[in-house]
């Protein structure tokens, strides 16, 4: 099966109720959403997904169910396996690759050293035939990969490009300067235009399964050369996520209760605000996702 890396890609989430059960039917009219908005994939049981709360179990069903919800719409599926431990990673890359996945990535297990790291993504890549993805985020993993330790990475058989989401554009620029056949996708939300022009081919992000449409609006306005447009867009997410910041995880459930969702995005121990600020969420964020849905 041949993936496609191009345009937009959700994170999804991986819902689930009070007692932390994942709840597989709203998992599912959720990617049938996100298609309708005209994504072009679906990434699963990445952080967004809360993969590293889930049990194995779970976020191998919650893969096939994507798998199937992904063929009528002929949507990539990109398979995030990433673990603490490499036994449990390679284990979800087997299943990957023997349920159907086109892709695999994985962040690798945090404070490793690069001899960790480059041991890690090995035995992965050895695990099945599948495109394997590097996850960078060192703002949360500890791990500031250097451009040359990148690139040693990308020697490793299978392993075909990047999901950049540091904060460093040139960073990523640099590596497709270096390797300009290399998959990069931007992982940063707030700076989706800005990734597009430094070299991604598309993007996976967390705030792309709720606001599908506008990223599709902003690919749609960059692969027609309309950067005013793309930045109009751009700005409408970066005015929420600067109130959002303040508490990303529990913003993002509630503009999930705002929009009608009842169900949790994240696990036990769930992101807490006090009173004060989950009121002040409350009053600034639904103006800004009207905002939104208005502009796309």
């Amino acid at each position: 099966m041949t993936a496609n890396f191009t345009g937009v890609i959700p994170a999804t989430v991986s819902p689930c109720d009070d007692d932390d059960r994942f709840l597989e039917d709203v998992f599912v009219e959720q990617i049938d959403r996100i298609y309708k908005a005209g994504v072009q994939g679906v990434y699963v049981c990445g952080g967004t997904g809360d993969a590293l709360r889930m049990q194995n179990d779970d976020r191998k069903r919650a893969l096939e169910l994507a798998i199937a919800a992904s063929k009528p719409y002929d949507g990539t599926v990109i398979a995030h396996v990433g673990n603490y431990s490499t036994s449990n990673a390679v284990e979800l890359a087997e299943h990957a690759a023997g349920a159907g996945a086109h892709a695999i990535a994985s962040m690798p297990p945090f404070s490793t050293t690069p001899l960790q790291v480059r041991d890690f993504y090995a035995d992965l890549a050895k695990a099945s035939d599948l495109p394997l993805l590097v996850y960078h985020l060192p703002q949360i993993t500890g791990i500031d990969t250097s451009v040359d330790q990148m690139l040693e990475l990308l020697d490793i058989p299978n392993v075909v490009g990047i999901k950049c989401s540091g904060n460093d554009l040139m960073f990523m620029k640099r590596i497709a300067m270096a390797r300009p056949e290399t998959i990069l996708i931007n992982g940063v939300d707030e700076k989706f235009v800005l990734g597009l022009l430094y070299g991604a081919q598309g993007g996976v992000g967390m705030w792309y399964s709720i606001f599908p449409r506008l990223f599709v609006g902003m690919y749609q306005a960059m692969s027609r050369r309309d950067v005013d447009r793309a930045m109009e867009l751009q700005t409408l997410l970066v005015d929420l996520w600067q109130v959002a910041l303040v508490n990303m995880r529990a913003s993002f459930e509630i503009v999930f209760q705002i929009k009608g969702w009842s169900h949790r995005a994240f696990r036990r121990p769930y992101a807490v605000v006090d009173d004060a600020t989950r009121d002040n969420l409350f009053k600034q964020l639904p103006p800004r996702v009207e905002a939104i849905e208005q502009a796309v």
